[in-house]
């Protein structure tokens, strides 16, 4: 059965996009308490666990991204809308912000313990992840 208590480690690279633009995120919990900060680098690291939402916001179309989530012994991660490496130590996914783009990740034990990421042109989002 998955812990839906646990922590998923997470790191964004942004490529392209932190010249020029302030990007900015809002973690949202299952009880919709919400975390804002700055992203102040291009790699940002955070963690998600069931039911969290990381929205990115002041990403340009065509920034290229690489998330990447540390492997959990006990979960299969599998990562749907990127390019998609799994890896000995991490899960890896790929991309560019374009319109209505979408990368969710997956992980599950004997149950389904949800962690997606969803990036739609100008929004980003783990747990859920989105980049806006």
């Amino acid at each position: 059965m998955g812990n839906k208590d646990e922590d998923f480690n997470f790191k964004i690279k942004l490529t392209g996009t932190l010249d020029k633009h302030e990007i900015t995120y809002a973690k949202q919990n299952i009880h919709n308490e919400i975390i804002q900060g700055v992203v102040e680098s291009d790699e940002f690291e955070f963690t998600l666990r069931h039911g969290e939402t990381i929205f990115f916001d002041g990403l340009l179309t065509n920034t290229k991204f690489t998330i990447t989530e540390d492997k959990h012994i006990s979960y299969k991660t599998t990562v749907e809308g990127a390019d998609y490496n799994d890896l000995l130590t991490v899960a890896r996914a790929n991309g560019v912000i374009g319109e209505n783009a979408e990368v969710v990740f997956t992980n599950t034990s004997e149950s389904v313990v949800p962690t997606e990421i969803r990036l739609p042109s100008a929004t980003a989002c783990v747990g859920v992840i989105i980049l806006m």
